[in-house]
């Protein structure tokens, strides 16, 4: 696997909380690149006045389930 395949998997979504909130919203989602999703949360921030504002990095060559079945998880 070259480094365009790594890439192509990798998404990114930002979260963070609008004004007149008090609880984290999902904000954008299905950016391409590390770099395109800094320059979003920081237009988000000056336009919008968007606060605790955060990138998750998704893997989409990853199954979800794991995060249920993690044994790290208490039930």
């Amino acid at each position: 696997m070259n480094d365009k395949d790594i890439t192509s998997e990798v998404e990114y979504a930002i979260w963070g909380i609008v004004p007149d909130d008090t609880e984290e919203s999902l904000l954008c989602t299905r950016i391409n690149s590390s770099t395109q999703a800094h320059a979003t949360r920081d237009k988000l921030v000056k336009n919008f006045g968007i606060t605790k504002p955060r990138i998750q990095t998704i893997v989409m060559n990853e199954c979800p389930s794991k995060l249920f079945n993690s044994k790290d998880i208490i039930k």
